[in-house]
């Protein structure tokens, strides 16, 4: 949240929206947006994660990741805050790595945007068996993995991603 993402009850909220507005086809006017925002903040008092899961069990995949996508990165997120400055120096100080593996519960690149924008070389692993470099700083992100921006070359599948509380 400092670097001015969504909160989980907040990222439920806006994908819900998302995917009501995807259904319609059509833009969702103020009147009827902020409907849907109580609405689905109303429903919030069930896990925000057990909300996605049903959402994912109802939709294709690719319209699944497109959606959950759009609703991560729904506004510009700040790199420049007091907590990815703190991480970047207890991970490197002057030319030495001191941290060189992080678990992440979350599905944002953003510490990896970061690390990059110090320049600091990291591997992202979201998935078995990771490769481990020894010259890098490795992030594993246990519930998966979503860039926002993804390539060509990108293989885009939800197999990585979980909405799980156990």
């Amino acid at each position: 949240m400092a670097a001015n993402m969504p909160s989980w009850d907040a990222r439920s909220t806006n994908f819900v929206i998302e995917r009501l507005k995807d259904e319609r086809g059509a833009e969702v006017n103020g009147y009827v947006l902020e409907k849907l925002t109580r609405l689905a903040s109303m429903n919030s008092e069930n896990s925000p994660l057990m909300q996605t899961r049903f959402m994912e069990q109802n939709m294709e995949p690719e319209k699944f990741f497109e959606l959950l996508t759009s609703a991560i990165y729904q506004r510009p997120e700040n790199l420049e805050n007091s907590l990815f400055n703190s991480l970047t120096g207890l991970i490197r100080n002057k030319n030495k790595i001191y941290i060189r593996e992080i678990v992440t519960y979350n599905f944002d690149d953003l510490l990896e945007r970061k690390l990059d924008e110090k320049d600091i070389y990291c591997e992202s692993y979201d998935g078995p068996s990771p490769r481990k470099d020894e010259n890098s700083v490795n992030i594993y992100h246990v519930h998966g993995k979503i860039k926002k921006t993804v390539e060509p070359d990108d293989d885009i599948t939800t197999d990585n991603i979980v909405f799980s509380e156990e």
